[in-house]
């Protein structure tokens, strides 16, 4: 991305009545502003993306702090309240990703349109994982299809 901005020359007509020298002396100057303030707008453009890089960097290294945290919490090295409050120095919860396997059966009772093609049936439902109680879980990812479906 081109952070870079432009700035124009002097606009001689401002000055219709002047001779060669005030021009001239009037374009000189218009130029040296226009590099001056042309510096000035590309370091701010460094400076931004200094910035931008360094929030990246610190980002990266709260989130390696925060794993590190959440894994001495899990061993017992550092109790959990301590633990809650160094995160929240940050700005953080203490939360840790679980990957688990979920084996579901089940009988359900539908209700479908007279003319409906019961062989379809098992392609037209699906099954979502949804927290019920406790409202901190948060499911990032489910790949969940149905195996089977049986009519009874």
């Amino acid at each position: 991305m081109d952070t870079t901005a432009y700035i124009s020359t002097p606009d001689l007509t401002t000055k219709p009545n002047a001779n060669y020298g005030e021009l001239v002396d009037f374009w000189n100057k218009g130029n040296a502003k226009i590099e001056e303030l042309q510096k000035e707008l590309d370091n701010v453009c460094k400076s931004r993306s200094s910035i931008v890089d360094t929030k990246i960097r610190l980002e990266r290294q709260i989130d390696s702090f925060m794993e590190g945290l959440m894994q001495f919490v899990v061993d017992d090295e550092i109790e959990g309240a301590v633990g809650e409050e160094l995160a929240g120095y940050f700005n953080r919860e203490l939360n840790r990703r679980v990957s688990i396997h979920v084996r579901a059966e089940g009988d359900v009772e539908v209700k479908v349109p007279l003319g409906y093609n019961i062989d379809e049936l098992e392609s037209d439902l699906s099954v979502l994982i949804d927290n019920i109680n406790y409202s901190d879980i948060n499911i990032e990812y489910a790949d969940i299809q149905l195996v089977e479906v049986e009519v009874q």
